[in-house]
C-alpha cells in the first residue's frame, strides 16, 4: 500500500512538471516583446524564485524576461534559450556553456562595461530539456541598433562614437586577453545606458564568443570542432571581416577590431560601408575584392558633419576596416590607445576647417588640405 501511494504521488508530480513545462513552452512561443509577463513565462522552478513582469525582448528561440527576486525584491532580467527540436544538439551546448563562461568572468571581474550575470550562480543549462537561463544584472537601455532606427537627430557624434568604441573595447579588452573572440561584434549587440549624465555602453550577447588561442584560453572553452566557431547570422553578416567568410576558424581578435570599425561606421554615418542585395552577397561585398579600400567614414558625411567629425577617429575607423588582418589593429587594447587618444584631442580648444570640393579630379588635394587643418589648435 505504501509502495502504491509513494509511486502514485512520484507520477502526480512528475505530471504536474509536465504540464507546467507545457504551459512554459506555450507561453514562451506566444510571447511578444512589451507583453505584460507571469509565472508561465518563466520555467519551472525558477518561478518559485522570480516573479515575471514583462516581456522585454522575444527572439526566434530566446526570450528576455523582467522579473523580481520574491527574496530581496531585486530587479532582474532572464535570458531564456530554448532549443528549435526539443534538446541542444554539442555544439549548441558548447557555445551556452562559452556564454556563461565569459558571464562569470565579466561578473567576476566586475566589468562595468558588459552586461553581467545578477550575482555568481545564476546559470542553468539542461541540454536534454533543451532549456537554457541566465539571471543577468537589469540594465535600463536600448540596444544600439534601435537607438538609430528611432533617432532623428542623424548619426552620432564624433565624441559619442569615441566613447562607445572605448566602453566597447574594454569589454573586448578582457576577451582578447583570454585568447577569445566576441565574435558578433555590432550596434545591436551593444546596450546605451545612462550613467552619471552621460550615456555609457555594455557589450552583450556572448554566444558566439569562442577560443581562438589555444595558449592563451581556458582550457575549457578551447574547441578543436570548427562547428563550433561563430556561425553568422543574416543580422551579423554586414560586420563580419572578410576572413569570417573565407575561413571562421583561422580568425584571430582582428576579426573583432573589423566588426567594432564596422559598428563605429554604421553610427557615425547612418550607413554601411559595404552594401549588398542579399545574404548571399556578402561574401562578395566585403571579400570579393581584396585589394579594394572600405570607404572613409568622413565621405559618407555632409559638409558641416565632416567639418566637426574628429579626423584622427576617421583614421581609427579606416585602419579598423583594412581587409589584410595583418594591416588592422591586433588587438583591442591597441584600438583603445588610440580612440583614448582621440578622446583626449577632443578635450582642447580646436576648430575645423573644412575644404569642399566639387570636381572628382580635385578630391586628392582637397582631402590633403583637410587632413592638415582638420582640427588644429586656435592659435
Amino acid at each position: 500500500m505504501a509502495a502504491a501511494l509513494i509511486g502514485g504521488s512520484l507520477a502526480f508530480r512528475a505530471l504536474q512538471a509536465q504540464m507546467a513545462r507545457s504551459a512554459f513552452l506555450m507561453a514562451f512561443r506566444t510571447a511578444r516583446s512589451g507583453d505584460a509577463a507571469s509565472s508561465q513565462h518563466l520555467p519551472p522552478g525558477l518561478a518559485d524564485e522570480l516573479l515575471a513582469a514583462q516581456v522585454l525582448h522575444k527572439g526566434a528561440n530566446s526570450c528576455i524576461v523582467r522579473a523580481t527576486r520574491r527574496s530581496g525584491g531585486m530587479s532582474v532580467a532572464v535570458k531564456l534559450v530554448v532549443a528549435e527540436q526539443g534538446r541542444f544538439d554539442a555544439p549548441r551546448a558548447r557555445a551556452l556553456r562559452r556564454e556563461a563562461y565569459m558571464l562569470v568572468a565579466l561578473t567576476e571581474r566586475k566589468c562595468e562595461e558588459a552586461v553581467r550575470l545578477s550575482g555568481l550562480g545564476s546559470f542553468q543549462l539542461l541540454p536534454r530539456q533543451g532549456l537554457a537561463w541566465f539571471v543577468l544584472e537589469l540594465e535600463e537601455g536600448r540596444d544600439m541598433a534601435t537607438v538609430m532606427a528611432a533617432s532623428r537627430d542623424g548619426p552620432v557624434a564624433d565624441t559619442e562614437c569615441m566613447r562607445f568604441a572605448r566602453d566597447v573595447l574594454n569589454a573586448l579588452g578582457l576577451f582578447h586577453t583570454s585568447g577569445l573572440i566576441h565574435g558578433d561584434v555590432r550596434p545591436a549587440n551593444v546596450l546605451r545606458v545612462r550613467s552619471k549624465g552621460m550615456f555609457a555602453y555594455k557589450l552583450l550577447d556572448f554566444a558566439r564568443a569562442v577560443a581562438v588561442d589555444p595558449v592563451m584560453a581556458p582550457a575549457a572553452l578551447v574547441d578543436n570542432d570548427a562547428r563550433a566557431h561563430p556561425r553568422m547570422a543574416p543580422g551579423s553578416l554586414p560586420y563580419a571581416a572578410p576572413e569570417m567568410f573565407e575561413c571562421p576558424e583561422r580568425a584571430s581578435c582582428s576579426a573583432d577590431v573589423w566588426s567594432l570599425g564596422v559598428s563605429i561606421f554604421h553610427i557615425a554615418t547612418h550607413s554601411l560601408p559595404f552594401q549588398a542585395d542579399s545574404d548571399e552577397l556578402w561574401p562578395v561585398a566585403v571579400a570579393g575584392d581584396m585589394e579594394a579600400r572600405a570607404p572613409c567614414v568622413l565621405d559618407r558625411l555632409d559638409a558641416s558633419q565632416r567639418s566637426a567629425f574628429d579626423n584622427g577617429l576617421a583614421k581609427v575607423v579606416a585602419r579598423c576596416l583594412e581587409k589584410n588582418p595583418q594591416e588592422r589593429f591586433e588587438r583591442a587594447e591597441e584600438v583603445y590607445e588610440a580612440v583614448y587618444a582621440c578622446l583626449t584631442t577632443r578635450g582642447e580648444e580646436a576648430y575645423s576647417v573644412f575644404i569642399s570640393y566639387r570636381v572628382a579630379s580635385d578630391a586628392p588635394l582637397a582631402r590633403l588640405l583637410f587632413d592638415e587643418l582638420n582640427h588644429s589648435v586656435t592659435p
